[in-house]
């Protein structure tokens, strides 16, 4: 989603809106990591986030955009933060803890504290870390280095989804890919719906 601090995108808004028992977020809620706390501490999101869980059971999957850590610094009472969730049959999670870079990133405190100067010294560089895609995919061999990292991605999830007997259900990836949901790799990945937003409905 990577909700601003000015406001929940049409997309959270209309996903919230559906009725249902439980709304879960897998992942990225807010982009903490590159934005800093700070500015979303008494933001509009966070007010809007507050206005809906007067009304919806909502869970936030930690995503590597927005750390545990910072996440639950900032959500408001009536959220749920987790890092990963069973919901039946399924394993939800936002993906990045399977490999890459982000696992690191995004898993010190140190990190966390100084990313958003990180972010604003790379971008003055031109090196955009929160859309790796772009970034590599404008350089020579970069795709085919990004679509590697995504193939060790599936592949760490299909040996949990074995290891386990769970469908994996995860984010993450922002980019379509030719996988599906079915015996054979046990796992989706909402990337392979639509490079924005997208929700999954199941039943527990």
């Amino acid at each position: 989603a990577h909700n601003p601090p000015d406001g929940l995108s049409p997309a959270t808004k209309d996903f919230l809106s559906q009725e249902a028992d439980g709304h879960i977020f897998i992942g990225d809620f807010f982009n903490l990591l590159e934005l800093g706390v700070e500015k979303y501490r008494f933001s509009p999101a966070i007010t809007e986030l507050t206005g809906w869980a007067r009304k919806r059971n909502i869970t936030i999957v930690a995503g590597n955009h927005d750390p545990y850590d910072l996440l639950r610094e900032i959500t408001p009472l009536g959220v749920t933060v987790v890092r990963s969730l069973d919901v039946g049959p399924y394993h939800l999670l936002h993906g990045h803890q399977f490999g890459g870079y982000w696992k690191w990133l995004s898993g010190f405190a140190f990190v966390q504290k100084y990313a958003p100067d990180i972010f604003s010294w790379l971008a003055a560089r031109g090196v955009q870390l929160s859309n790796p895609s772009q970034y590599l995919t404008g350089r020579g061999g970069g795709a085919t280095i990004y679509n590697h990292a995504l193939g060790f991605i599936w592949a760490q999830a299909m040996k949990y989804s074995q290891e386990t007997g769970k469908w994996v259900v995860m984010g993450h990836t922002h980019k379509k890919m030719e996988w599906e949901f079915d015996e054979d790799t046990g796992v989706l990945d909402l990337g392979t719906i639509t490079m924005k937003d997208a929700w999954l409905e199941v039943e527990a």
